[in-house]
C-alpha cells in the first residue's frame, strides 16, 4: 500500500477487493448454471440407465425362449435324422 495521507492506499484496497468480490460472484453464478447442468444430465443418464436395464431384460427373456425353442426343433430334427429306417 502508498503511504502518505492514506486515503489513495485505502482506496485501492477497497477497489482491489471488490473487483475480487465481483469476480468470485461472476464466478460462484457460473458455477451453479454448471451444476445445474452436471445435475439434469446426470438425471438423464439414470433414466437412460433404467431403460437400458429394462430392455436387456426383456432381450435376456426373450433369448430364453428362442433357445428353447431351438432346441426342441432340434431335437425334433435330430429324432427324424437319426431314426433308422423302416423296412
Amino acid at each position: 500500500m502508498k503511504e502518505g495521507n492514506g486515503n489513495g492506499s485505502w482506496q485501492e484496497h477497497i477497489e482491489r477487493h471488490d473487483r475480487l468480490i465481483t469476480s468470485i460472484l461472476e464466478h460462484q453464478d457460473a458455477f451453479r448454471t454448471d451444476l445445474g447442468h452436471l445435475l439434469r444430465a446426470q438425471v438423464l443418464v439414470t433414466e437412460a440407465h433404467e431403460k437400458l436395464t429394462e430392455a436387456q431384460r426383456r432381450t435376456d427373456e426373450k433369448m430364453a425362449e428362442t433357445a428353447e425353442k431351438l432346441n426342441a426343433l432340434i431335437s425334433i430334427v435330430d429324432g427324424f435324422v437319426r431314426r433308422p429306417p423302416q423296412a
